[in-house]
């Protein structure tokens, strides 16, 4: 079987009489042991055991925090104690060994518990740390809070900062002080999220105790720590991300109610009209009028279709997106299989957010 320790035995008189004990173990089969008589070249740190009769080594042991079993030729309690309160793990007499085998595994396996716990330790540590460091630097707002009586325990600065807030004024108090008004309220967002373990609220208004709008979307968790219910809810400010979607939703609004009312218009107007998108060269759009002279709807026909020259349509938007504008141009166009002239007065404008030209025909 592989070897999973190392036990080391000073001086080397003591070999024999420990491996007779040994092989009558077996437990102690995948120690593997070394002996010898010379202090001063051993590096005790490569050791997981040490035995020996040699009390100055005692020292050295403990810095490296090697676990020593001291073998005297006698020892009363009272001695027992003393030495084990300076560093020993265990101290026997020479008529005590058959003991040996079993203080060996008792110190190995405490050994590697506490060097199991200074790891866990350690990296718990670690942890601690790397979680703290991204809590203080995090670009979004966080507040902590107890999960059973819902009270702040710990907001980072990018919170105090977006809420205008001193962290010593509301430690302890529940969300629902620390704000003038948020819809939805801290209540309703608590208790959506009281039969869940994440929630997600977006566009939350918030008004602080200084009067400020804000606009945040808030995620909310829920998580056992040290056999503690803790909330942690982060807010992100959208405020000037949700005001240009505001805007641009109104002027998208207006933009289809100018539309739907420049079709109402266009529909009861005397002249023949057609629109043409700029970028497709696409009739968008065409009136009762211009489908009467065709003799039927012109919509969505490329511009071109209309022309017994097809590259004098082109011509046209090339130069009206150009100049913006051409007045009382004749042109030849194909109306109901026959060439016919038409004048046109053809201008570039918006329409449903476009650049279009804006035709008025006259044949």
């Amino acid at each position: 079987m592989e070897s999973i320790a190392s036990l080391l035995i000073i001086p080397q008189s003591l070999d024999a009489t420990i491996a007779l004990l040994f092989s009558k173990f077996e437990e102690l089969s995948n120690f593997t042991i070394l002996h010898t008589d010379s202090v001063e070249s051993i590096e005790l740190t490569q050791y997981d055991v040490l035995v020996t009769d040699q009390p100055q080594l005692l020292e050295k042991a403990n810095l490296c925090n090697l676990p020593i079993i001291l073998i005297t030729e006698n020892a009363d309690i009272a001695d027992s104690i003393s030495k084990i309160t300076q560093g020993y793990d265990n101290v026997i007499t020479y008529a005590q060994l058959e003991l040996l085998p079993i203080m060996i595994v008792k110190a190995f396996i405490v050994k590697e518990y506490k060097r199991e716990t200074i790891q866990a330790d350690s990296i718990m540590r670690l942890s601690e740390q790397r979680y703290r460091r991204l809590f203080e630097n995090a670009k979004d707002a966080i507040v902590v809070l107890n999960g059973r009586n819902k009270k702040i325990v710990d907001v980072n600065p990018e919170f105090l900062e977006l809420l205008e807030l001193d962290k010593y004024k509301i430690i302890g108090r529940t969300p629902n002080l620390i704000t003038k008004a948020i819809t939805p309220d801290w209540e309703t967002i608590l208790a959506e999220l009281s039969s869940k373990t994440t929630l997600r609220v977006n566009n939350v208004k918030i008004i602080t105790l200084c009067e400020k709008e804000i606009i945040a979307d808030i995620s909310a968790a829920k998580f056992l720590e040290g056999g503690h219910d803790i909330i942690q809810a982060s807010l992100r400010e959208i405020t000037e991300r949700y005001r240009v979607e505001e805007a641009l939703r109104s002027t998208v609004l207006q933009l289809r109610a100018n539309e739907e009312r420049h079709r109402m218009l266009s529909d009861q107007a005397p002249t023949a009209i057609i629109i043409v998108d700029t970028a497709s060269q696409k009739i968008e759009y065409s009136n009762d009028k211009t489908a009467a002279i065709f003799g039927s709807s012109i919509t969505n026909y490329n511009f071109y279709q209309i022309f017994s020259n097809a590259s004098r349509a082109r011509e046209i938007l090339e130069t009206v997106i150009e100049c913006g504008v051409i007045l009382d141009h004749e042109e030849e166009l194909v109306i109901k299989g026959r060439k016919t002239k038409a004048i046109m007065n053809s201008e570039l404008t918006l329409f449903a957010g476009r650049n279009v030209v804006h035709v008025l025909l006259d044949v």
